[in-house]
């Protein structure tokens, strides 16, 4: 076995050891499960408010090329087969962010910066360095409540290059507080399942083979590879809950029966894996929905763009469903889920009919999202005017019937089909990303999220869910910064109390009710 290759599965096998005690959060459910409810996790980057891993360094930013002139001067930053800067050309600074300020929502204090080899680190921005408590391959750095770390790497040899840098804040311990931060963790308390749509990058995916995936030992996790499937797994193993996984819309069958041989041999065996190919197949925003259908033409069976996208979704979730079934020897363990269109159960239909695929289906999700009319182009102007109270009033009385559309539909095609209709998404939809930020629409719909009917509004919309035999609620998202394009996550960042969010205490209640 070449050295490489031996260092890697090392790693692997320190990870996942360390990772594979349960140790669920103490929240507002005790550390208990809820079948009824999961929670997407926002995506990893270096301005999340999430803070998943107590390495901080893994969320942060591909390095930039600079110099004492220039912030970025585009040249080309020669790195190892891991992502590691090798040498600096003349006056060259390798330049990184993470932590970056968000109104000061990110835990401020004294961060300790290790790594290997020679060279020099200078820290900007938020940050100042500590001399007294520095020494070689170990600064200590204060950093401000507002600004972020911005790290310049200055200087690095050659022959014994700065490599395995690792930041996390003064009195963690990596080796016992293991990978994920217990903030991040008591966050996930409740749920049930974790959807990784987000964190394997989906929507703008592009790996092929499986050596295209994303590894234990990269520098970083928040490039497009996204979150390596060790790393989720563990995540499932120390929550104790089940884990959902989107197949890129490029990966090769290779990939998908490698990334499956790590789900099961690695996931504890009392957790289940849902499984689907990409993600929103049908929304033509992202670059799955022109492959499939392009590669959906090619089939035959029809000349229509749209149908024939929903064909070779079909054909290709089976074909996925079947590689999964072979690698585990059964489905027993796995959840096969077809991806659906709220807004459109005939394109759902088209999806479960095509060569029999409901047979091979165990579940088809949908986004039953509710609000979503109010940040168009077509009503912003009407919603501008409009008070908190008005906007609560909309959304009880014409937003939530519109849901109740979808899920009825939906609900009705279940039963047709013999297969569980489950959410891969849904909530509140208020966003107007047309607007510029500043625009007051936005404020709006951020007092509107944070009021307190918000909850009422979730308790009637989730009751409209379970009275329609509606299965797991997979709410998107867990926690992140709002803006105009959103404000999708429960939490605004990864400190904020339950206790302060209407919406999530509905969904507690409706995950805990009886």
């Amino acid at each position: 076995m070449p050295v490489e290759r031996m260092m890697s599965v090392v790693v692997c096998l320190l990870l996942i050891g360390s990772l594979c005690v349960m140790s669920w959060g103490q929240g507002e459910t005790g550390g208990r499960r809820s079948e009824r409810i999961g929670t997407n996790l926002n995506g990893v980057t270096d301005w999340s408010t999430q803070y998943p891993f107590n390495d901080v360094f893994k969320t942060s930013r591909a390095w930039i090329s600079g110099n004492a002139r220039e912030w970025n001067d585009k040249r080309e930053i020669e790195v190892d087969e891991h992502g590691w800067v090798k040498r600096l050309k003349d006056g060259q600074i390798a330049r990184t962010i993470m932590l970056v300020d968000d109104l000061g929502k990110y835990f401020g204090g004294k961060y300790v910066i290790e790594y290997e080899g020679k060279g020099r680190l200078v820290y900007t921005h938020g940050a100042e360095k500590i001399a007294r408590e520095s020494r070689a391959g170990r600064d200590v750095v204060m950093l401000a409540e507002r600004g972020g770390l911005f790290i310049d790497l200055v200087e690095t040899k050659p022959r014994d290059y700065v490599r395995n840098i690792k930041v996390y804040r003064e009195g963690v311990n990596l080796d016992r507080d293991g990978l994920f931060d217990k903030r991040f963790l008591a966050k996930l308390d409740g749920y049930s399942v974790l959807r990784f749509m987000d964190w394997q990058r989906t929507n703008d995916a592009y790996v092929k083979d499986w050596t295209d995936r994303a590894k234990v030992d990269d520098v970083r996790w928040s490039l497009g590879k996204g979150v390596p499937v060790e790393v989720m797994v563990a995540l499932c193993n120390e929550t104790g809950k089940d884990g959902w996984f989107c197949m890129p819309h490029t990966a090769s069958d290779e990939y998908v029966r490698e990334f499956a041989k790590v789900v099961k041999e690695q996931l504890d065996p009392k957790l289940k894996a849902y499984i689907e190919h990409s993600n929103e197949v049908w929304n033509g925003m992202f670059p799955a929905a022109k492959h499939a259908q392009d590669e959906g033409l090619k089939l035959g069976d029809t000349e229509n763009r749209w149908l024939a996208g929903w064909q070779y979704h079909s054909k290709r979730s089976i074909e996925i469903f079947k590689i999964w079934d072979n690698v585990f020897g059964s489905n027993q363990r796995i959840v096969r889920v077809m991806g659906g269109f709220a807004a459109n159960v005939w394109g759902t239909e088209r999806g479960l009919e095509y060569r029999d695929a409901y047979k091979h289906v165990d579940a088809f999700a949908i986004a039953p999202y509710f609000g979503g009319g109010l940040g168009g182009r077509e009503q912003v102007e009407e919603t501008r005017k409009m008070s908190v109270d008005e906007v609560i009033g909309y959304l009880r009385e014409k937003s939530l019937a519109r849901a109740v559309g979808f899920i009825e539909s939906h609900g009705k095609l279940a039963k047709k089909y013999d297969v569980e209709m489950i959410a891969y998404e849904g909530g509140q939809h208020m966003a107007a990303w047309h607007l510029e930020h500043d625009d007051p629409v936005h404020d709006l719909f951020d007092r509107v999220t944070r009021d307190e009917r918000m909850g009422d509004l979730y308790d009637k919309y989730l009751e409209i869910w379970k009275k329609n035999g509606g299965g797991v609620f997979v709410h998107f998202t867990d926690c992140g910064r709002w803006s105009k394009w959103g404000r999708f996550s429960v939490f605004e960042w990864v400190g904020q109390e339950p206790s302060e969010v209407p919406r999530h205490r509905a969904i507690m209640k409706y995950g805990f009710e009886k």
